[in-house]
């Protein structure tokens, strides 16, 4: 499989530049015996441990997608003891969920489904007619794994660092390996590791654990140990630590996740940030302190209204921190004989490392136009003086093919500019295919292939 970019840009005036790129070049194979999937090639490194970067080598990773659905994702196991050959429900606010029959003794209920959160209700009916109750929380963090399942990803290669498109490999090869387990009901383990033919390692071990009605936790601590090509430089050790939390409160129908805290002291450095300073990717400038995000989600049945606030912040060692916050507001409502219109405002303001700040407002109506097809608006505006409307046309009616049209309006302090974009994407039997157009009369024109 291949991803490639071809983009051809007119400006109008007689400069045209083209420009192609392969994003990701690999191949692929699953191995359903080891419920695995084999990748050969130029991809990216996903870790939930490590930060990711580009590179071209191996990678055998666990696949969650080849159990059954119910054994996807993490939920707790639900135990218990029958005294008499009984009826067990599991249920959430009145609605019954899951129902099996058992044999007297201990039993275990071990597929209930990742998209269940929240508090639920287990009730055990015994032949005699007597009901025993009690309710189970299913709060998880990314790294909550059920009671004896390994998740893992190992991967080995050379970075693509630096260059046109980030696209040379450089030094040093490495391996990467890393794997969480469900060691009990409620708690898991995970660690990895990074191993190089150059002057860089870093280990990483944690755990998490369901607490209940108190929610979910994990916590990892992140040892590296690099030496830079400066001589003046000695070699250094670091250590980053970081701490995830979430909760659904079912009374309310909210969520409230505390994404991360990290803090990393001044010795600490990612194998991104050894490139950079190595010298492949420029002077890495800004040096991460610690960091957090809290998210809070709430949605009104009653309205058909969901909100969410989301808050961030990181600070670095060496420079000034920057500040995010953003608040969302989304309804669906009936408007006349049109079913379906969603109407969404978002506030949100920035503040950058050098103490410079974004405030801006986004406005969107979507209005369903016949079967799978949708006419949308959207007009953003910050404080800086800039606007840009949007109107769109999207058409979902094919399962094989999908495409959109827009045209725009923005208005600037210099001036004011129209585009006209739109893109097809399109499953065909040797891969998804797809390309997109933008215009900008008087400006440029660019038009995009990917396979």
């Amino acid at each position: 499989r291949s991803d490639y970019q071809y983009n051809r840009y007119d400006s109008g005036n007689g400069n045209v530049q083209s420009d192609f790129w392969l994003p990701q070049t690999y191949l692929f194979r699953p191995l359903p015996s080891l419920r695995s999937k084999l990748t050969l090639g130029q991809t990216y490194l996903s870790s939930a441990i490590f930060d990711s970067f580009r590179f071209v080598g191996i990678t055998l990773a666990s696949d969650e997608r080849m159990l059954p659905s119910s054994l996807q994702g993490y939920a707790p196991q639900i135990s218990g003891i029958a005294n008499s050959n009984a009826q067990v429900t599991v249920s959430q606010n009145g609605r019954v969920l899951y129902q099996t029959r058992v044999s007297p003794g201990p039993f275990i209920l071990p597929d209930l489904s990742q998209n269940i959160s929240g508090n639920l209700d287990v009730s055990v009916r015994e032949s005699d007619g007597t009901v025993h109750t009690w309710q189970v929380n299913t709060a998880s963090v990314p790294f909550m794994a059920r009671q004896g399942q390994v998740r893992y990803k190992v991967a080995a290669g050379r970075p693509l660092y630096g260059g046109r498109h980030n696209n040379n490999t450089v030094s040093p090869d490495f391996m990467m390996g890393e794997a969480t387990w469900g060691a009990f009901n409620n708690t898991s383990l995970y660690g990895g590791v990074i191993a190089s033919t150059g002057d860089y390692q870093a280990l990483a071990l944690g755990a998490a654990q369901n607490m209940g009605i108190l929610g979910a936790i994990s916590a990892d601590v992140t040892r590296s140990e690099a030496q830079l090509p400066s001589a003046h430089t000695p070699r250094q050790t670091g250590y980053s630590y970081r701490i995830n939390y979430t909760k659904t409160f079912d009374s309310t129908g909210s969520t409230l996740a505390f994404v991360g805290y990290r803090f990393s002291d001044r010795h600490f450095i990612s194998l991104q940030e050894y490139l950079a300073r190595s010298g492949y990717g420029g002077d890495y400038l800004q040096d991460e302190k610690q960091s957090y995000s809290v998210s809070w989600s709430q949605y009104l049945e009653a309205l058909s209204m969901s909100a969410s606030l989301s808050l961030s912040r990181i600070s670095y060692w060496n420079t000034d921190g920057s500040n995010n916050w953003t608040l969302s507001v989304s309804k669906s409502a009936d408007i006349g004989a049109v079913h379906g219109v969603n109407l969404s405002l978002s506030l949100s303001r920035n503040q950058t490392a050098y103490s410079l700040t974004q405030n801006q407002v986004w406005l969107s109506v979507s209005v369903p136009w016949g079967d799978s097809r949708q006419v949308s608006y959207s007009m953003q505006k910050d404080n800086r003086g800039s606007m840009q409307q949007t109107l769109n046309y999207s058409d979902f009616h094919s399962p094989d093919t999908t495409w959109n049209i827009s045209a725009g309006h923005s208005q600037y302090d210099s001036g004011s500019s129209n585009s006209f974009s739109g893109n097809i994407q399109s499953r065909l039997p040797y891969g998804q295919a797809g390309a997109d157009f933008t215009l900008q009369p008087g400006q440029y024109r660019s038009l995009g292939l990917n396979w």
